[in-house]
């Protein structure tokens, strides 16, 4: 489905700022897989999503997407068949925009547009159906401006928008970091609840060590560019947050920095 091979990539070349943020990484994801991405600061965790949605260019290796060739794709294009939470939750959506408007441009990602009305009532209906799942009452704010909903609220309609329109892939990146922890437990659920739905394949990066080996198939952990561990099966279901700690240190050679994992 998703094949990565000896992806290298590199910051600020030859200077002395220079950072390589990706070590020839290989990554073989299949078709439905959930994957949990850990690590510490700087571990490259952000860059492989930045990498794989073609927000950066990479230096060597490849990317494929079910059979594809994806180096030479650029971002928008890419954008068809691979949606993308961020960590920043005003990201997601257009705040000027209202709920429905923003919905609209959802719905049509990916297909040709014509000229007709904007939203149907029919597209009211289907919006309405959609916002009800969420159990916020945005079912019935169609018309207000984004800008005025709460953080929350404004990464559920991100993560919905995301999903309404089956991608091949979704990348969450720490997508309830920014969240206080009530809120984010709820959108956590709802990421399970649209992702288990539609079998989507997902790959989210997380600092919260919990939800790394609660949510999804499979666990990887990165260091330095690389992937360190790669956990799923009886063994990840066996493994407790300390066990992961230990893991990491046996692999890596360095304590895993963990206050925000923690605290998140």
């Amino acid at each position: 489905m998703l094949e990565i091979k000896a992806l290298t990539k590199v910051f600020n070349a030859g200077g002395v700022n220079e950072k390589k943020a990706l070590d020839s990484l290989s990554l073989l994801v299949k078709e439905g897989d959930f994957i949990t991405i850990i690590g510490s600061n700087g571990a490259g965790k952000s860059t492989l999503l930045n990498c794989i949605n073609g927000c950066y260019p990479v230096d060597s290796g490849e990317i494929i997407l079910d059979g594809k060739l994806l180096n030479p794709v650029p971002e928008y294009l890419r954008a068809r068949h691979i949606a993308r939470v961020f960590q920043d939750p005003m990201q997601g959506t257009a705040g000027s925009m209202t709920v429905e408007e923003n919905m609209a441009l959802a719905l049509k990602r990916g297909k040709r547009r014509r000229l007709r009305a904007g939203i149907s009532s029919r597209d009211r209906r289907y919006f309405r159906e959609k916002l009800a799942l969420l159990g916020l009452g945005l079912e019935e704010r169609l018309k207000l401006p984004v800008c005025l909903l709460s953080g929350g609220q404004r990464q559920a309609l991100t993560l919905l928008m995301a999903t309404m329109i089956k991608p091949r892939l979704i990348l969450l990146d720490e997508h309830t970091s920014a969240l206080d922890p009530k809120t984010a437990q709820e959108v956590l659920k709802l990421t399970d609840k649209l992702v288990a739905a539609k079998g989507i394949t997902t790959l989210m990066v997380t600092h919260n060590l919990e939800q790394a080996l609660s949510m999804g198939n499979r666990t990887i952990m990165m260091h330095e560019g690389r992937i360190i561990l790669d956990l799923s099966g009886k063994k990840r279901q066996e493994t407790t947050v300390a066990g992961l700690l230990q893991m990491f240190h046996r692999c890596s050679g360095t304590d895993l920095q963990v206050d925000r994992m923690l605290l998140a």
